[in-house]
């Protein structure tokens, strides 16, 4: 499991869903644990994400990009 430290960079680009609405704030779900996440757009429950950064224990997200 990720340690929960400020800008965990074993975080950082990890996938993850959204496991309720981001409005800005939720839930989500990676690395087999349950995080509250924030984004700055609005993003629907069930949702691919990828973490951007970490902020205590709050992880920052964006809708995954397709490659």
């Amino acid at each position: 499991l990720a340690r929960r430290t400020k800008n965990n960079p074993v975080l950082i680009g990890e996938p993850g869903v959204a496991t309720t609405d981001l409005t800005p704030k939720g839930m989500i779900f990676v690395r087999g644990e349950y995080w509250t996440a924030s984004s700055d757009e609005n993003i629907s429950k069930g949702t691919e994400v990828e973490v951007v950064s970490v902020s205590r224990m709050t992880l920052k997200v964006r809708r995954k990009q397709e490659v």
